[in-house]
């Protein structure tokens, strides 16, 4: 009785992590899409040049938001993440 208990919890805690790994990658990969004609003036730059300078003092915000990964340069100019633009808690 106890071993069969035992292999039903089991189990489920092995679907359980498949299901929260599955969730995860998917976030992670919406996370890493670019959005199309985002520019950095759609974010909050006040508070964005406040932690960058937190992180190096003079430090752009386009400059800022490439070290933390959420945008890149392309070849039409930086490229946001829709991470970006996720709220931060």
């Amino acid at each position: 009785m106890k071993d069969a208990l035992g292999e039903k919890i089991n189990q489920q805690c092995r679907s359980l992590s498949i299901k929260f790994n599955l969730k995860d990658k998917k976030s992670r990969e919406y996370d890493s899409q670019f959005v199309d004609g985002a520019l950095v003036t759609d974010l909050g730059l006040k508070l964005l040049q406040g932690i960058a300078d937190q992180y190096i003092k003079g430090l752009s915000i386009e400059r800022y938001l490439q070290q933390i990964g959420l945008a890149e340069y392309g070849l039409n100019g930086l490229r946001l993440k829709r991470a970006a633009f996720q709220p931060y808690y």
